[in-house]
């Protein structure tokens, strides 16, 4: 029996050539079993304290990590944050005040905040908790 990925169009695939291919199925579970290095088990990982009212979960990937950061109620920055921020809001809303004004996201919203003094800023939870995914340089 073969697999043909059946209902995944090309934008899915894109940058593998897995469309022309047919496998096998007893390869393909051989396959997904030695490729579990690539899972990043987020849920296995403790929280830990990031500060006051927050905390977070860290994987290191080389010059970049992933954080999965929850703020709740109560958590101020006291000083503005220049460093950049990719990712996506999980949970909750949030309000980043920048020097020149604020932007409030939530659930659903991505985001992308470059590094350096005039992307400088401050986040604010909205909700009692707001979780976010996070792609950063290290």
């Amino acid at each position: 029996m073969y697999h043909r990925h059946e209902g995944m169009n090309r934008d899915m695939l894109d940058g593998c050539n897995a469309w022309e291919h047919q496998w096998p199925m007893s390869r393909m579970r051989n396959e997904m079993d030695s490729n579990a290095s690539y899972r990043i088990a987020l849920g296995d990982l403790p929280w830990e304290p990031a500060a006051p009212h927050a905390s977070a979960k860290i994987v290191p990937l080389g010059s970049h990590r992933l954080r999965l950061l929850e703020l709740r109620r109560g958590f101020v920055e006291d000083d503005w944050c220049g460093k950049g921020h990719t990712g996506y809001v999980l949970e909750g809303s949030l309000r980043v005040d920048f020097e020149t004004g604020g932007l409030t996201l939530a659930a659903g919203d991505g985001l992308h905040i470059p590094a350096g003094p005039p992307h400088r800023h401050k986040a604010l939870p909205l909700t009692e908790r707001a979780r976010l995914v996070l792609f950063e340089d290290t």
